[in-house]
């Protein structure tokens, strides 16, 4: 979702502010930068993305991230159950996906 659309929220000016402004759940949180493809990063020098991670109780993973492409802010949000050996996968795919945003002109994304 394009950060400005963000209802009930204040104007993000960074990928920081999105990512400090989710309410960390418990002590397991933190804000780490997720690799993206280096692919889609050559286009484009101003892509960053960082991400709000926390463990719910009941063991599902919550996570907000802040992605800035081409100078546009984007907040998006994912959850998943809290499996060991599928964590990796579920992540990968969220990165592929948030590699691939992109802006091609005023109002389509």
């Amino acid at each position: 979702m394009p950060a400005e659309n963000v209802p009930g929220h204040p104007h993000y000016s960074d990928v920081r502010d999105i990512v400090s402004q989710y309410p960390q759940i418990d002590e397991s949180g933190q804000v780490i930068e997720p690799p993206l493809s280096a692919v889609a990063i050559e286009g484009d020098k101003d892509k960053k993305c960082l991400v709000s991670r926390s463990l719910v109780p009941g063991k599902v993973w919550s996570e907000v991230y802040g992605l800035r492409v081409e100078g546009r802010l984007f907040r998006c949000w994912a959850q998943y159950r809290d499996e060991s050996d599928q964590i990796e996968e579920y992540r990968a795919t969220i990165a592929r996906i948030l590699s691939a945003v992109s802006v091609r002109g005023a109002g389509h994304h």
